[in-house]
Order: structure tokens, then sequence, then C-alpha cells
């Protein structure tokens, strides 16, 4: 099980490069012959860029390549003939604007959906006119076409909700009591304990356990934020909402096998390689910061399976909010690494690094189903919440 995460997090790593420029993009066709029409994209422009969006502009009427585009988007949507406009946009593959939309129904749009999780949604409005102008839109979402006036809200007509309260308000105490909960995760603490202890073995005085400490944490930091960041590139291939209900059936399932463990102590969970305290051994005794930082680099990648449940969870949550995705990743992994480094100020010398260890996992069994709870309850608000 143990090779099964560790295959997992190096394709997941592998997908970082991509990840780490994936961004808000708006493809523009256009004719650009149409006077009318660029003005009207000035204001749209200026729009998309303030909020982080990348605009690929192309004319559809003398770039054949373009006009296939155009066509194969229509297609794919299916939007009818009559919802085309002479100008479209599409917004990040999902919320399509045939024509000249008002930019003020276009904010509307945005600030319903802050984490610009559009849905399937096509608004028409093909007069070339000043909104004082303009009557009425259209619609077209889930299939159906509905007309709007021109006062009315586009989330309303076409009957949306926009984004979940979780994703704007509790998001930031989820992350941060997820963080929390994977930190203090036995798994994890044990790692540096049995690493802390191996440098007073060897003699190392305070200062010098504190230097290499700190980098074996920085070490777990980056392995982590790399994962994270790696697992929101590849749930980013479906729509938000499936990804994050497919992450809630899977931490679901994760917390009610560590609630399993609880009353079935020989079942064993996930962690780290029966071998891997050898070879930590082994890069601990050059001990230096840059061996730390390393070590600690493999042992995040070993242990991930420890806290797998709940960062999918996180991730999965992150997924309904992805405007604040990297600034909430960061955020998560922090706290997860807050309590290594609480330990390490405060593991003055041998005797308290074991006294440390002893409460840790005399309590273990106790975390394990704390875990599995707050893992089941952040699955099911996935799953029925999201």
């Amino acid at each position: 099980m143990n090779r099964l995460f560790s295959f997992l997090v190096l394709f997941f790593l592998l997908a970082l490069a991509q990840a780490a420029f994936a961004q808000n993009t708006a493809v523009v066709f256009k004719n650009e012959g149409c006077g009318h029409c660029n003005m009207y994209l000035e204001g749209l422009r200026a729009f998309l860029k303030e909020n982080g969006f990348s605009v690929d502009e192309k004319n559809f009427i003398n770039d054949a390549s373009a006009r296939q585009e155009w066509l194969l988007l229509h297609q794919e949507k299916n939007i009818p003939v009559e919802l085309q406009g002479h100008l479209v946009t599409a917004i990040n593959g999902n919320f399509i604007l045939e024509g000249h939309v008002p930019l003020r129904i276009v904010k509307e749009v945005f600030e319903k959906y802050p984490a610009r999780n559009f849905p399937d949604i096509v608004l028409y409005q093909d007069r070339m006119a000043e909104e004082p102008d303009i009557d009425n839109y259209a619609v077209m979402a889930g299939g159906k076409i509905r007309v709007c006036g021109i006062k009315q809200g586009p989330i309303e007509c076409a009957g949306l909700k926009g984004e979940n309260f979780l994703g704007q308000g509790f998001l930031p105490l989820v992350v941060l009591g997820g963080g929390l909960l994977a930190g203090i995760h036995p798994c994890t603490i044990g790692v540096l304990l049995f690493f802390l202890a191996f440098l007073f073995t060897i003699r190392k005085n305070r200062a010098q356990a504190f230097k290499i400490g700190a980098g074996y944490i920085a070490g777990i930091f980056l392995a982590y934020f790399l994962i994270g960041l790696g697992l929101l590139q590849v749930f980013s291939f479906g729509t938000p909402h499936f990804a994050a209900r497919f992450s809630g059936a899977l931490v679901v399932i994760l917390g009610l096998f560590n609630i399993l463990r609880f009353f079935r102590p020989e079942i064993k969970g996930f962690g780290l390689p029966a071998g891997a305290k050898k070879h930590i051994a082994v890069l601990a005794e050059k001990a230096s910061i840059p061996s730390a930082f390393l070590l600690g680099i493999i042992v995040g990648v070993c242990s991930f399976g420890c806290t797998a449940g709940i960062y999918f969870s996180i991730i999965g949550l992150l997924m309904t909010n992805q405007a604040m995705g990297m600034a909430y990743l960061l955020l998560y992994n922090l706290m997860f690494v807050l309590p290594l480094a609480v330990i390490l100020l405060v593991a003055t010398n041998r005797a308290v690094v074991e006294k440390i260890g002893e409460k840790n996992f005399s309590r273990s069994k106790y975390l394990t189903l704390a875990a599995g709870i707050a893992m089941v309850a952040l699955g099911v608000a996935l799953l029925f919440v999201m």
C-alpha cells in the first residue's frame, strides 16, 4: 500500500510543472472589422485582466484554424444558432459570452463565483447598443434557455445558486484545522522525534540539533506542498464540484478505516516502509542541513499515506475555491509543520524528546480516532454540501 502511495505521489509531482503555470484564461473570437466590437472589448479586456485572466484574441473571420475552434466550441456546448453572436468570449471554457453582454451582468456572475469555477452557462445579447437601450438578454444553463430582463441577475434568472458558502466563509477555518490535525498525527511527529533522538545519540548539541531539525522540517514542508500542487492539477481535469465529491467519497472511506483501526488495533495503517528508519539513520548520520533537508523530502513523500485522507479532503475543498487555492495550500502546509516546529523549539535535550515521544505514542490510538472522525465529517461535507 505504501508503494502505491509513493507511486501516486511521483505521478502528482510529474504534473507539478503544468500546475505551477495554470491560470484563468479567456479566449475571444472576434471580427477585426467590427469597430463597435473593439470598443466593447476594451472594457471587457480590462475587466478580465484585472481579475487575473490571460486574454487570447482570435480573428475567426480570416483565420481558418480560429474559425474551426469557434465551430467546435459551439458544437461541444450545444449552443443553438439563435444564441450565437458575432463576438464570442469563452471564459475558463465554461462561461460563454455571445455578443455584447453588458459588463455589469458579466460582473454579477464573477461575484457569484469568486473561485472562478463557473458552471456551463451562456449569456447572449447581440445588439450593438449601450445598456440603457437594451431591454433583455438570454441565458442558457442546464440545456434550458431563458429570456431575462436587463435588471434581472443572470444566476437568479438561470435558477443557479452560485458557489457554496463553505468555499468562502468557512474554508480558512477548515484549512487551519485540517493542517493542525494532520500535523499532530503520530506518524509525522514520530519521525521527527526519532530524528532528534538520533542527533542527541551522536552527541549533537542543542544549536546543531535545532539547525539540522529546521532543515528537516523545511524538507517536509516542501514535499507536502509539491504533493498538494500535484493533487490540485490532477483533480483539475474534471469539474471542480465533481472533484470535490470524488475527494469526499475517498476521504469518508479512509476516515472509516481509521475509526476501524481504533477498535481493531491489530489492523495496520499507512506509514513509513518497514526499512525506512535504517535509511533515515544513514542520512541523519551525515548531520548536515542539506542532508536533513533531503531527508525531510524523502520522509515527506514516503509518509504521505499517514495523512493522505486529510490532505485529500482539503484539496477537494480547494477545488471549490481555486482563486485562493495556492494561498490556502500554503496555509495548510504551514499549519501542518507548526507542531513539528513547536516540538523542535521545546526539545532542549534527549530526555524531553523521549518524554514527548512517550506521550505522543501513548495517545496515538485516540489521535487516530480523532483523525478518522474529522475525515468522515469533512468527507460528508464534500459529498452533500458542495
